[in-house]
C-alpha cells in the first residue's frame, strides 16, 4: 500500500527527481524552497512511498495572486513541473492527497 509522507528529506526527494527522465530542475526539493523564499509561498512537498522508497513525487504551492482566487498549484514559475510516479498507483494516490490538502486548505 502506498503512503503519503509530507516534506520527505530533501537528499531522498532530490535523488529521487534526478532519477527519473521526466525529473526536471523545477522537481528539486530547493526549487520549491526558493519559490517559498522569494515570494513568500507556502510550499507542500508530497511524496509517495512503499516499502520505505520514494514511488513518486508532487511538489506543490499555495499560490493566491491579488485578484485571484487560492490555489494549490504544482508549481508557479516553472515551465515543467508536477507529479512523477514509479507506476499508477502512486500517481493515484498523489493527487488524492492533493485534493485533501486542497480542501484542507481552504483552496479552490
Amino acid at each position: 500500500m502506498k503512503r503519503i509522507v509530507l516534506d520527505p528529506d530533501a537528499a531522498s526527494w532530490n535523488a529521487y527527481a534526478a532519477g527519473r527522465p521526466a525529473g526536471t530542475v523545477a522537481h528539486l526539493h530547493g526549487w520549491a524552497g526558493a519559490m517559498e523564499l522569494t515570494y513568500g509561498l507556502p510550499v507542500f512537498r508530497l511524496a509517495a512511498k512503499d516499502c520505505g522508497r520514494i514511488t513518486g513525487i508532487l511538489p506543490l504551492a499555495l499560490f493566491a495572486p491579488p485578484q485571484g482566487a487560492r490555489r494549490l498549484i504544482s508549481l508557479p514559475y516553472a515551465d515543467a513541473a508536477g507529479l512523477l510516479a514509479d507506476d499508477a498507483g502512486s500517481g493515484r494516490a498523489l493527487l488524492r492527497a492533493a485534493l485533501d490538502l486542497d480542501a484542507e486548505l481552504g483552496a479552490e
